[in-house]
Order: structure tokens, then sequence, then C-alpha cells
């Protein structure tokens, strides 16, 4: 089987017996300050700084106390923004941890079991990792034990062989091409908000993608860099206002990245006090080897932004706009 996603992180062997439990505790953390995040954007239509998001949680939880309600929250954990923003940090390199195991394990699966990897079988994986994540880790300690559970959980799935390999071998190639081709169809519709219209794209679908795809699709790829530098290039050429008004949750949103994907983030939106590129730019100014390195590395950036992140967010700091398609969080 020659299809492989994009690797988020470098990949545990899954024949190692690691103790998890420190990853799994750490990731089940901090998923009620995530929510409180999107909560106070509902409440007063704007996103908040991370001392007013820290107060926001703080008073949720004393509310909470006085009903009697069980917490969800270490209130150690934000005794100060330093120590919370180092704890954010570490539920966030947890999380990308985890779902680069959870997929390999589910990978090694689909292939052992000689079922075709495509955009079906992947989204099966991702629901089924989310949920492993949010509900079942309790009791589940050792790299092993995390791999025979998802095992356990994939073979339940009815008839998924026989489904999947009716779809057809070139299934997992046709979910980007279709959404490039759309993309491309709009480019030159005035009323379409194509900016960053391919980086959408690629964060909507990140964890489908694999190299495979981005060279079979690579014609469409540079039809939409080459429009970029031509039309929208005064537009991306300038400073990222959302990311300097939240100089600090931008901050965050970078740490998360090796230094290679921090640069090619920073160049590309703009979120450290510097100015967005197009992607023709960023490709001549880091000097990359061929288009596909440039599109697997800002793939495998924008995925781990997409697990450590709401989409919410996401959106308005790089993009600057708000979310166009409902799609269900990850939190």
């Amino acid at each position: 089987m020659n299809y492989k996603r994009i690797v988020i992180e470098n990949q545990i062997n899954i024949k190692n017996q690691l103790n998890f439990q420190a990853y799994i505790d750490g990731c089940l953390k901090l998923d009620y300050f995530f929510t409180k995040f999107v909560e106070y954007r509902e409440c007063y239509r704007r996103y908040p700084s991370i001392n007013k998001w820290r107060e926001f949680v703080v008073i949720s939880l004393l509310e909470n106390l006085s009903k009697n309600k069980k917490l969800k929250f270490d209130m150690a954990g934000i005794n100060s923004n330093k120590k919370l923003k180092e704890n954010i940090y570490s539920y966030q390199k947890n999380k990308i941890l985890l779902y680069d195991f959870c997929f390999s394990c589910a990978l090694d699966f689909y292939d052992k079991n000689n079922i075709t990897i495509n955009s079906l079988s992947m989204e099966i994986c991702y629901e089924m990792i989310i949920d492993k994540i949010k509900d079942d880790f309790n009791g589940l300690h050792l790299a092993r034990e995390i791999e025979t559970n998802i095992f356990s959980r994939l073979s339940k799935i009815d008839n998924s062989n026989r489904f999947e390999n009716s779809i057809g071998h070139n299934s997992i190639l046709n979910e980007l091409e279709t959404e490039l081709y759309k993309t491309i169809e709009n480019l030159e519709n005035p009323e379409y908000n194509n900016l960053f219209s391919l980086d959408k794209v690629l964060l909507q679908l990140s964890y489908k993608i694999s190299s495979k795809n981005i060279i079979y699709n690579l014609n469409y790829l540079k039809t939409i860099l080459s429009n970029e530098r031509c039309f929208s290039y005064q537009r991306l050429n300038s400073n990222n206002i959302i990311a300097k008004k939240y100089i600090e949750i931008s901050k965050m949103l970078l740490s998360i990245l090796n230094p290679k994907e921090k640069k090619l983030i920073n160049l590309r939106y703009g979120l450290d006090a510097d100015r967005r590129h197009t992607l023709i730019d960023i490709y001549e100014m880091n000097k990359y080897k061929n288009y596909k390195e440039l599109f697997e590395e800002l793939t495998r950036a924008l995925w781990k932004l997409k697990i450590c992140w709401p989409n919410q967010i996401l959106y308005k700091l790089l993009f600057c706009c708000e979310e166009e398609y409902e799609e269900e969080s990850i939190f």
C-alpha cells in the first residue's frame, strides 16, 4: 500500500512499551479552558487576551462551585498567566503526540487488513481518535494497550473492507482535487473571498492529505499560486492587524511548531509582527527544493494548529475572517 498521510510529528515506535499516562492526563486537562475560549467569543463578540480568558474561566469555576457542580479543571493550573501558558503548551504538544501515535496505529491496522486507505477510512480514523481522546483513555497506560484498543474499535466497523474498496482505489485523491478545482473556478469571482482559499482547503483536509495527493494535484496547486501572485499580492503583502491585536495568543499558536514551521507560518500569516507573503515569495525566500516540500510543510503546520486550537480562532488569526462552513470542533 503506497499511501501514507503526511506525518504530524516524528512517529513513535508502536512496538515500544511507552508509558502514555502523562500524555493522556495532559491531553484531558485543558478541554474546559478551550471551551471557555469559544464561550467568551460568543458572550462578548471578541476574542479574549490571555488574562481575560483566565478570568473568564475562574469566574465560571467559582459559579460551578457555588452550585456544587463537579469541576472539570485543575485550579492550581491557572494560578498565573505564565503557569497557564506553560500548561497549555504542554497540553497541545501532548495532543499532537497522541494524534500522531493513534493515526499510526490505525493506518497499521488498515494495512494489515488490506483496507483501502481513502477519505472515508481517514474520516473514520479521525472521528475514532477524537472520541477516544475525549472519553476512552481511562485505564490505558501503555502504548501497546492503546494500540490494541484502537485495533479492537476499528475491527467492529461492519463491512468496512467491502464498503471502502467499493469506492475505488483513486478516491483518496478526489477530495483534495475537488476542493482545488472549486477554488480555481472561483479565483476571479469578485464575490468569492479567495484570499487564503488554498490554505483553508489544506486546513480543512489536513489529516486526509498525503504526499501522493500533493504530487497528483501539483498543477492545480501551482495554478492557485500563480493567481495569488497576480491578483492578491498587495493584499497578502500587508500586516496582519488581527494578529497584532492578539499578539500574546498569536505567539502561543507559533510555540507548538518547530523552527522551520514557525518561520513558514509567520511569513505566511504575519503572526509575529511580520508581513504576510505569497507562497511563491516564501518558496523563493526559504529556498525549498520543490513545491511538494512547501505544501507538505504547510499542511503539517496547519494540521498541528487544527489539533490544538478551535477553528474560530484559527480563521480569525490566520485568515482574518470568520469560519465559512460548519465543522464539528475537536474540543
